[in-house]
């Protein structure tokens, strides 16, 4: 699962068998503050250069769900990247602008007779 939010952007994964959570990202700042803000249980931040995201933690599912919920409950913006540019500056937001219109493609994809596989 992919999470782009005001913290940052992060990718949660569980390999079989794990009863915890991959938290990754490409950001350490990112990581820090979702950890410290929101994952008290979490692991410390790896730093692995030869991952696709860079650095990684793993949580206890419970509190990952209980940071979605707080994380949820603390929207208080109309918009997503106003809302970066005011706090990460103008250059995430242009990254996250970038993505947005990428992501975008996937209701032009879907009502062009586009399937879900």
């Amino acid at each position: 699962m992919w999470i782009i939010s005001r913290l940052g952007f992060f990718s949660i994964s569980r390999d079989p068998g794990e009863d915890r959570l991959k938290v990754s990202g490409r950001s350490m700042s990112d990581m820090v503050a979702l950890r410290e803000g929101y994952l008290p249980g979490a692991s410390e931040i790896e730093d692995d250069q030869r991952e696709d995201c860079r650095y990684s933690m793993t949580a206890p599912v419970d509190e990952m769900s209980d940071a979605m919920e707080r994380i949820t409950s603390e929207v208080d913006y109309g918009d997503l990247r106003c809302e970066v540019a005011s706090n990460q500056g103008w250059q995430r937001q242009d990254v996250y602008t970038v993505a947005w219109k990428v992501l975008r493609s996937i209701g032009w994809l879907m009502s062009e007779g586009g399937s879900r596989g």
